[in-house]
């Protein structure tokens, strides 16, 4: 278990709990030396497989992710809590790494 980091509020923390599993979890992606949060909902956990219909033409996806830059549950600049907390920051992202889209 990863010790415990203190964002913004207990539903975000428990978000960030919730990376690779099925559901809506926070994670941190660095790029360029910059972190960012992401908000990333996935169908089923990683490594996991959908079953889906033969039918039809076309692709699915079963995890989307999409930046964030304040908490969607208590309103706090996630941006500002990243840049005065680099190493937590880095943690974050060293945790969140298997699970990022491509």
């Amino acid at each position: 278990m990863s010790a415990k980091i203190t964002v913004c509020c207990q539903s975000f923390e428990g978000s960030l709990n919730e990376m690779g599993r099925r559901g809506f979890s926070h994670i941190v992606e660095e790029y360029e030396g910059v972190f960012y949060f992401r908000m990333q909902g996935r169908a089923v956990d990683a490594g996991q497989s959908l079953a889906l219909p033969t039918s039809g033409s076309g692709r699915v996806s079963t995890v989307f992710q999409t930046g964030m830059r304040y908490c969607p549950s208590c309103g706090a600049d996630l941006r500002a809590w990243l840049d005065t907390h680099p190493s937590e920051a880095r943690n974050l992202a060293a945790r969140s790494e298997p699970y990022l889209m491509a």
